[in-house]
């Protein structure tokens, strides 16, 4: 008698025991509140209303867009956040995206939905043999090919020059309205959907068949920040050896580089206005236009680099801005993990680590020699200060 009584306290027990921790899909939670007669049942998780979407007839988690899920690995915490990264269209249900019904699958999921490595935090680093794309939204990872990091600079900075000549040659001024608030609206455009959050925006309230006009209209739009082929041109890796930090690198020079071109023209003039000889003979050859282009240059000079200064100023304040935007992440709890604060731009890599530090250097550099100095300028422009 003893011994069946025994035989079933295991029983009973062993029941309980596989009962008790029932494995949940992600973001549902075990919930045995109505008795512990009743089995322990998986209920939807509120913690993350406006990042994790629970649907508790269907036992299913959905991602929202803009967001990336995972498993902290040798541990039993799931985590989502903000990530850069964009999922493939096809995978999206509406806004959301259908995260798998094992917790275990979770980092295999939306690691290899990406392109990416398995078990890196948010899936940090590309697969092997794939590199970060420089010309795609979202840090898509891609097959690389026999292009390089200067091949690339010369495609952004070809575009670059002709626009650059063509405002300087045409006099076209868009330092005022309505065309200033034209270009201001272009470049703000560019900004946003060049971000995933505008990607998928571009996806969801778009239908399919309109997707390339509105990428025609984008190329058109980014024209007026000196990246017309962004939008248009394949998914470009350069080398698996670049990571998405340094990506922002690559884009900061390619923005500089009309600057360089003003400060080039600004040096040329002052040069020749000088009488610097092997500056007058390099001109000579286009002397005769170059004294037809000087009877309005005094005025057209100042103008045209008004404007480019003015179409740049967007694009290269959101890339000197950032390194500085951080990305947090929330455990299943809602509670906010400092232990995994991380930088936006490239969530391998910590927040404050040596090469997040060197990327804010080179950002407070670029704000305080280029970005600050006009806002100052305008600022004090009618006082005796500016005069001095």
């Amino acid at each position: 008698m003893h011994v069946y009584i025994v035989v079933g306290l295991l029983v009973i027990t062993s029941f309980q025991a596989v009962f008790t921790d029932v494995q949940c899909p992600p973001w549902f939670v075990s919930d045995n509140s109505s008795g512990l007669r009743s089995f322990p049942q998986c209920v939807c998780s509120r913690y993350c209303p406006f990042m994790i979407d629970c649907v508790q007839t269907e036992h299913t988690s959905y991602l929202i867009l803009g967001h990336c899920a995972f498993r902290v690995p040798d541990s039993n915490n799931t985590m989502v956040a903000q990530c850069p990264y964009a999922f493939p269209e096809h995978l999206f249900v509406g806004s959301r995206l259908r995260l798998p019904q094992s917790v275990d699958d979770l980092n295999l999921f939306i690691c290899t939905k990406l392109n990416r490595e398995v078990g890196e935090r948010m899936c940090g680093r590309c697969a092997n043999g794939t590199g970060p794309s420089v010309t795609s939204i979202g840090s898509q990872c891609a097959k690389c090919s026999a292009a390089n990091i200067l091949y690339y600079l010369l495609l952004q900075y070809l575009p670059a020059t002709i626009i650059f000549l063509l405002v300087l040659l045409l006099k076209i001024n868009v330092t005022s309205a309505p065309m200033a608030h034209y270009v201001l609206f272009c470049n703000g455009l560019a900004v946003f959907f060049r971000s995933h959050l505008g990607y998928y925006t571009m996806f969801a309230l778009t239908e399919p068949s309109y997707i390339y006009t509105l990428r025609a209209l984008l190329t058109l739009n980014t024209i007026w920040s000196f990246d017309p082929l962004y939008f248009v041109s394949p998914a470009l890796c350069l080398s698996p050896q670049i990571e998405d930090i340094d990506i922002y690198y690559i884009d900061t020079l390619a923005t500089l580089y009309p600057f360089l071109l003003l400060i080039l023209t600004y040096l040329i003039v002052e040069l020749h206005a000088r009488d610097f000889q092997p500056i007058v003979m390099m001109w000579k050859p286009f002397h005769k236009s170059c004294i037809c282009l000087r009877r309005s240059w005094n005025s057209s000079l100042v103008q045209a680099f008004a404007t480019i200064f003015y179409i740049l100023y967007t694009k290269l304040l959101f890339l000197v801005l950032t390194p500085f935007v951080t990305t947090h992440f929330i455990d299943e709890k809602g509670n906010d993990n400092n232990k995994f604060r991380v930088t936006y731009i490239d969530p391998a890599v910590p927040y404050l680590h040596h090469k997040h530090i060197y990327a804010m250097v080179f950002s407070l550099c670029i704000l305080i020699f280029i970005v600050i100095p006009p806002i100052l300028i305008l600022m004090v422009y009618s006082t005796r200060l500016c005069n001095k």
